[in-house]
């Protein structure tokens, strides 16, 4: 047994020895290889390849970078546009009344009998000092609303959306319209307050047949 064993160990030995020396040849013909300067020509030019083909790729990421940001500008530019109009439209649709409202604002009730031109000056007063919605004895005040066909009786009843006391303040100041309105008719009987909401309704939309829109080129 002792024998085959060391059959078995030279075996191994011769085997191993003959590996490395193929090897060490095998590395001394690459060495070799890469001092001939054919192949030393070949590598440059791969490396050359290599560099161009990098340089090309960079090229091609800032290109897409680009075109990344300049699609992010275009999509974000698209959102405020989209944002604007609908803010102009909601603000047509508010000071055109086809829309109940709400918001803070006053509630003014006037008891005693006044006249035409008095409720018309207390509504254009309203809107001179900032009133971004009212309604008279809970009807929507629009640009086509009139006192002068409306069967109005007291108590008046003005809601008006806005600054609370701002609105308030201009109201009752000393020369303001209520001071007006006294100065001329006598002491009114009225109540005014103050409301953290208000909701006022929709006015009549009139339907327009004759007048168009026109594009206003900027």
């Amino acid at each position: 047994m002792n024998e085959n064993r060391i059959k078995w160990e030279f075996f191994a030995t011769a085997l191993l020895l003959g590996v490395l020396i193929v090897w060490q040849m095998n590395t001394k013909d690459s060495l070799e290889r890469a001092q001939n300067p054919e192949v030393q020509e070949v590598v440059a030019v791969e490396v050359a390849r290599l560099t161009n083909a990098n340089s090309d790729l960079r090229k091609e990421l800032a290109d897409l970078s680009n075109e990344e940001y300049n699609l992010a500008q275009v999509l974000n530019n698209k959102a405020k546009a989209e944002e604007s109009i609908q803010s102009k439209q909601e603000k047509a649709e508010i000071l055109a009344g086809n829309k109940p409202v709400v918001g803070p604002g006053i509630e003014l009730v006037i008891y005693n009998e006044v006249s035409i031109p008095q409720l018309i000056d207390l509504l254009n007063a309203l809107m001179n000092i900032g009133a971004e919605a009212i309604s008279l004895n809970n009807v929507r005040v629009t640009n086509q609303y009139s006192v002068w066909g409306a069967e109005l009786k007291p108590p008046y009843t003005f809601q008006a959306i806005g600054g609370p006391a701002a609105l308030s303040t201009s109201l009752t100041r000393r020369g303001g319209v209520v001071d007006q309105i006294e100065a001329s008719s006598g002491a009114l009987e009225f109540k005014l307050e103050e409301k953290n909401q208000l909701s006022l309704p929709a006015g009549d939309v009139r339907d327009f047949k004759h007048a168009k829109t026109v594009e206003i080129n900027e």
